[in-house]
């Protein structure tokens, strides 16, 4: 992860690289004294770079990452110039087209954050409509249940009424199982 910050700040900002005898150098602006150096090691991390690199030509002393000192060498043999110039038209190449890329890369991850906060924008109003769905049928629902409590109060009110009068039956008992007189006769004479 570090790692992944330190390449997108490097293509942010004006980080440009070199190869070198020692690995490849990323350097922080221009070749001069304060100016902040980094080395890529063989797990492709940065770090603070520390010792003497050929950089264009010049000899550049880092310290604790930083350019301390900046001198052009008197004499470098002929195999060593001819090898520094090749590196450095490499490097070169390679920087231009890092750099003309990094304008797309930008667009593009731009394109891609702007997509990603569509989708949640997109996610965020269907979320909003089905919460105020949901509170629509819960509106419904209290109501009903108010209307339901007052239908039963009502009804308990007229059950739980004290009876003025006793209520009047039609026939008693006695009168139900005592037999007629009439019928009877009817039924024995047949």
């Amino acid at each position: 992860m570090k790692n992944k910050l330190w390449k997108l700040a490097k293509m942010m900002m004006n980080f440009k690289e070199y190869e070198t005898e020692q690995g490849k150098l990323v350097v922080n602006g221009e070749i001069e004294v304060g100016t902040e150096v980094a080395v890529e090691n063989e797990n492709g991390e940065l770090q603070p770079a520390e010792g003497e690199y050929i950089i264009d030509g010049l000899k550049v002393t880092v310290e604790a990452g930083k350019i301390t000192e900046v001198e052009k060498p008197e004499e470098l043999p002929a195999e060593e110039t001819t090898e520094t110039e090749e590196k450095l038209e490499e490097t070169t190449e390679t920087t231009e087209t890092s750099e003309e890329l990094q304008p797309d890369e930008k667009d593009l991850k731009i394109q891609e954050l702007e997509g990603l906060l569509s989708g949640a924008e997109a996610a965020i109003e269907e979320l909003t409509a089905k919460v105020q769905e949901l509170e629509g049928l819960l509106s419904d629902r209290e109501v009903a249940i108010e209307e339901l409590t007052a239908q039963i109060k009502e009804l308990e009110d007229k059950i739980n009424k004290p009876v003025e009068e006793p209520v009047k039956m039609a026939a008693t008992v006695k009168e139900i199982t005592k037999p007629q007189s009439g019928a009877l006769k009817f039924f024995q004479e047949k």
